[in-house]
C-alpha cells in the first residue's frame, strides 16, 4: 500500500470505523483500482473527498442489484456529508460552520444525483436471484 494509499484509509476510517480496507492487497489482486473522483472534483468545500469518491468506486466495482446500486450512492452521499462535518475547524464562528455545511450538503446532493443519472454504466450488475427458479 503506498503513503497516499495510507493517507486515504485513515481518512475514510475517520468517517467510519467499520469500513473495509479497500486498499488492500487482496481487492488489488481481484481487478479493484482506485481512481478518486472521476470527472468531478477531489475537494469540496475545502473537504478532501477522494476516500469517498474511492470507497463509491468499490462498491460499484462489487457490484450486485440496482437496490445494492442505490444504498452505494446514498452511502457517498451520507460519507460526503459525515466528512466535512469532520473536517470544519472547531474554532470557525457559528455562522461559518453552517454555511459550510449547507454548500457541503448541496454539493452531495449534486454527486448523488449525478451518479444516480450518469453512473449506471459503470455498475456492475448482478440480477437479484428469485427464490423460485423456473425450469
Amino acid at each position: 500500500m503506498t503513503k497516499k494509499e495510507q493517507k486515504n484509509l485513515r481518512r475514510l476510517w475517520a468517517l467510519d470505523p467499520t469500513l473495509p480496507n479497500i486498499y488492500s492487497d487482496k481487492y488489488k489482486a481481484e481487478g479493484f483500482v482506485p481512481n478518486g473522483c472521476t470527472c468531478s472534483p477531489d475537494r469540496i468545500a475545502f473537504t478532501w473527498i477522494t476516500p469517498v469518491c474511492d470507497y463509491h468506486d468499490f462498491l460499484y466495482w462489487k457490484g450486485g442489484t440496482e437496490e445494492d446500486r442505490s444504498d452505494a450512492d446514498k452511502e457517498l452521499r451520507r460519507l460526503m456529508i459525515l466528512s466535512v462535518r469532520l473536517s470544519v475547524p472547531k474554532w470557525y464562528p457559528k455562522w461559518m460552520i453552517a454555511c459550510r455545511k449547507r454548500r457541503m450538503v448541496r454539493w452531495a446532493r449534486r454527486y448523488y444525483k449525478a451518479v444516480r443519472k450518469w453512473g449506471k454504466e459503470h455498475f456492475t450488475t448482478r440480477k437479484k436471484r428469485s427464490c423460485v427458479e423456473s425450469s
